[in-house]
């Protein structure tokens, strides 16, 4: 036997015994390999031929220290090109997105909802009814439910206002949302058999205000028992690319109008 020094890692038990076997069997020499943990037996042939239990460790030994070298945190300079790219990013998303017009999207999308139920309810209160048609509680003779030259209109605000989006003074303005009459667009589509199509009478997304265009416009007509919703519309997307307010067939290019009069005229949309 020769007696080498190492810095080889001690083999397990059971190498060992395979080697101690080999050895007694073919009488290959030993290389008996001593280190600082102990000793450490090799077949010289084996070593010669097949290197793998030495390779083994040392390809252990060298991804562990390749990995604690590896290890490093974030530099100042990389941090701060990490947030800046982020912000970047971010910059891009809101601006598409476009948070302000999505809300106004969605605001135009019940507005236009709100307008088509009211006229729904309301054919089917003209359609149905038993009793004498009445689409303003009895009140067209001093509110103007009489025909396209009365400059008056029931509108859904809280106080009566002639700044909107509709030209002429509405001398009744209300933000209840009562049917029977008592509501702000007064029809008695209560009197509907089987009642009425809307549980009340819906309003502007925005409020009852009376600083802005942004309310629900009622007018009717009485000798015709027509009648005209309209609604001012804010998002770009409705107003220009679907161009809702252009093509819904009434007199106004500025506002959303329906209903059954024809022409929609009633109501005047000044802005």
């Amino acid at each position: 036997m020769r007696l080498l020094l190492s810095e080889q890692n001690r083999c397990s038990t059971i190498e060992l015994l395979w080697l101690v076997v080999i050895h007694r069997t073919e009488s290959i020499p030993l290389n008996l390999v001593y280190n600082k943990s102990g000793f450490r037996i090799y077949p010289i042939l084996f070593i010669k031929k097949f290197s793998f239990f030495q390779g083994r460790s040392g390809n252990f030994n060298t991804n562990a220290s390749m990995q604690q070298t590896n290890i490093r945190g974030f530099t100042l300079i990389e941090l701060i090109v990490t947030i800046g790219i982020l912000a970047i990013i971010l910059t891009i998303v809101v601006v598409a997105i476009n948070p302000a017009e999505q809300l106004s999207r969605s605001r135009d999308a019940k507005r236009v909802a709100d307008l088509d139920s009211m006229k729904t309810a309301w054919n089917l209160y003209l359609a149905q009814a038993t009793t004498t048609i009445d689409l303003s509680a009895g009140t067209e003779a001093a509110v103007g439910c009489t025909g396209n030259t009365t400059t008056t209109y029931f509108i859904s605000r809280t106080t009566p206002t002639s700044t909107g989006h509709v030209d002429g003074g509405a001398t009744n303005a209300s933000s209840s949302q009562s049917l029977g009459g008592a509501g702000w667009a007064p029809a008695r589509i209560d009197q509907t058999p089987g009642g009425a199509a809307i549980p009340v009478l819906p309003i502007d997304p925005k409020g009852t205000g009376t600083t802005d265009d942004f309310y629900y416009a009622y007018a009717c007509n009485e000798n015709t028992d027509t009648f005209e919703f309209t609604a001012r519309l804010e998002s770009s997307y409705f107003r220009n690319d679907l161009d809702v307010d252009g093509t819904d067939g009434g007199n106004s290019a500025v506002s959303y109008e329906t209903g059954s009069e024809s022409g929609l005229d009633l109501v005047i949309s000044g802005k």
